[in-house]
């Protein structure tokens, strides 16, 4: 089993994780898996030292009510990413999220005026008129939609889904001016 404190804890850039392999019949040891497990814990950047001596404490003093606060509060950002996608002129949700920290938007082809599909282009011209960063769909193999990450607080998503709609809104293709998708 895998995890991290990134995830878990909403703290993303806190590389500090760990695995657990069972393998009572030594298939995994045969195959050199620990092997390859303890090399690539070796050239891949540790987390800090303090993050390492707080880790006890995060694990032992976390309680339950915690979790279920945050994972109310992850539900309530990815509908609203969700509500705010769709009622934007040439934007559409490819699926809803089931358990990741993100959602996948589709820009629909020729909607957006020098933007076409490309998401790229998009990503790049929505930072520099919005100050909103996207990451592009190609990053993960589908071109054509952008990724917006809904861990950051309602009212902040809340401001950065006004600008992608301002920016969207002066980029519509003249059939697309007030439809929403």
């Amino acid at each position: 089993s895998v995890c991290a404190l990134s995830k878990k804890w909403l703290a993303p850039g806190w590389r500090l994780g760990w695995i657990t392999v069972h393998d009572a019949e030594g298939a995994l040891a045969s195959a050199g898996v620990p092997d390859t497990l303890l090399k690539l814990c070796q050239v891949s950047l540790g987390p800090s030292a303090p993050l390492q001596a707080a880790m006890p404490t995060i694990l032992n003093n976390t309680g339950p009510e915690w979790y279920q606060e945050k994972l109310q509060a992850l539900q309530r950002q990815a509908k609203v990413c969700v509500e705010r996608a769709r009622g934007i002129p040439g934007l559409s949700i490819a699926s809803e999220p089931q358990g990741a920290m993100y959602v996948m938007v589709r820009i629909t082809p020729n909607a957006l005026l020098g933007i076409g599909d490309d998401d790229v282009t998009f990503a790049r011209e929505l930072l520099r008129e919005e100050s909103v960063a996207v990451l592009p769909g190609q990053c993960f193999m589908l071109p054509g939609y952008f990724r917006v990450v809904f861990a950051p607080p309602v009212d902040v998503l809340d401001q950065a889904w006004d600008r992608i709609e301002a920016f969207c809104q002066r980029r519509a293709a003249p059939d697309m001016m007030g439809k929403s998708i």
